[in-house]
Order: structure tokens, then C-alpha cells, then sequence
């Protein structure tokens, strides 16, 4: 199948469980990481408008081919890289902020330049040390210090990753302990939630955003050398 017709299909899915549970505000994220922007294209020819990116210079370069498309950062952001990753207009926000110092390099940057971002604050809630995130116990707490401390960002919400165990469950404990954290904060706030494989699940606990790319863009190419 083309990447239109994935494209079709993955917003036919997303749209019959949306109605089902009556989830009527999510939104697809197409994840085009690793991609040739060629495919990226289709997509966007397609209809679709809203893509992530892992790795700050091809998301810089994509946002520069496809000025008319919206980015969300959505990869681990390294502090240095803050002041880049905020140039282009059409980045829209950065998904993966956790920790208070890289909320503040990302609140100086935008103030440089004069304009606001929108961030999720990362939750690691699968306990897990190979992904980032604040603790769920700190994560009220941070969210109440970039609030305070960094006016150049606009806190959308929360953003996790499950455990490749939890996604086949049909309601993920990541899940319902980050829906548990927001509706703690501030009910009202967005949930980034849910890939490829357990998007359907994330629609049903409330998430905001699906984040979804190899069920669109088909399989990535294996680790090896990743743009930067």
C-alpha cells in the first residue's frame, strides 16, 4: 500500500474508535523519522499536516523543504540543541522536555528570538532506564516549576512512552498513570499517548495525540548511524 492509503487508513481507525469512546479531540502525529522527505510529501499531499521527528537536522531540514507542514519534536533533546531546534516557525513544539534545565535552555532560546513554544513534560512511566521522563511521583512538581519559571513556553500537557509488555494490554498502566497525573494537575491539559501499537488503547484512555509512523511510513531502517 502507498503512504496515502495508510495514511487513510490509520485516520479511518483512529476516527471509528475516537467515536466509540467519544474521544472526539485526538490527533495524529505522523512520524516520519527516518524517512526520505519524499514520503513525507505524499503524506502531506494526502492531507496530513502534522508530522514528528526523532533527530533535530533532519527535522530542521524536512521543516525547510515543507514550510506549509507543522513539526512536534518528539525525539530525546539534548540541552545544546535548543537554540536550533526553535528557529523554524514551523516547529510547533517540543514533546519531549524532561527536565527543568532543558525547559529553561528551550525558555532562553525563544526569548532570544522573541516567540513562544509549545512543550509536553515527559513522564517515564514505565519505570524503565532506557527512557527519559521525570518520575510520576516529581511530576506534579515539575510541572508547577517550568510553569513558573519559563513564560516562553506553553505547557500543552503530558507526553509518555509505555513498555513494549504494557502496549499489548488493553488499557496500559502507562497509560492510566499519566491520564491519573494530568487529571491530578489540571484535567484540562493534553495527553501524548500511543503508537503504532497500541494507538487504539491510548484513543480509549484519553490521550490528545497518537504518535504514529511505521503503520503510515512502513518499517524504519535498523539502528545504526541516525542523523543527529
Amino acid at each position: 500500500m502507498s503512504v496515502a492509503e495508510n495514511l487513510a487508513a490509520i485516520l479511518d481507525s483512529i476516527h471509528a474508535v475516537a467515536s466509540e469512546c467519544g474521544n472526539d479531540k485526538v490527533e495524529l502525529v505522523a512520524v516520519s523519522k527516518l524517512k526520505p522527505v519524499s514520503m513525507l510529501k505524499e503524506a502531506f499531499e494526502a492531507g496530513q499536516r502534522l508530522f514528528g521527528e526523532n533527530y533535530v537536522q533532519e527535522m530542521l531540514e524536512k521543516a525547510a523543504e515543507v514550510p506549509e507542514a507543522q513539526f512536534r519534536f518528539i525525539g530525546h533533546l539534548q540541552s545544546g540543541k535548543a537554540k536550533q531546534v526553535v528557529q523554524p516557525k514551523n516547529v510547533i513544539a517540543i514533546d519531549t522536555v524532561d527536565s527543568l534545565k532543558l525547559a529553561k535552555k528551550l525558555d532562553n532560546a525563544c526569548s532570544a528570538i522573541g516567540r513562544t513554544i509549545g512543550v509536553m513534560l515527559q513522564v517515564n512511566t514505565s519505570g524503565e532506564e532506557s527512557k527519559s521522563g521525570v518520575a510520576p511521583a516529581d511530576a506534579k512538581q515539575f510541572y508547577e516549576d517550568v510553569k513558573a519559571q519559563c513564560s516562553h513556553l506553553n505547557i500543552e500537557g503530558f507526553m509518555t512512552i509505555g513498555s513494549p509488555e504494557d502496549s499489548l494490554k488493553p488499557e496500559p498502566e502507562a497509560f492510566r498513570v499519566l491520564a491519573g497525573i494530568r487529571d491530578s494537575v489540571d484535567p484540562t491539559l493534553a495527553l501524548s499517548m500511543g503508537m503504532s501499537s497500541d494507538y487504539e488503547a491510548a484513543i480509549r484512555m484519553g490521550t490528545s495525540y497518537v504518535r504514529v509512523g511505521s503503520a503510515i511510513f512502513g518499517a524504519r531502517p535498523f539502528a545504526g548511524s541516525v542523523p543527529k
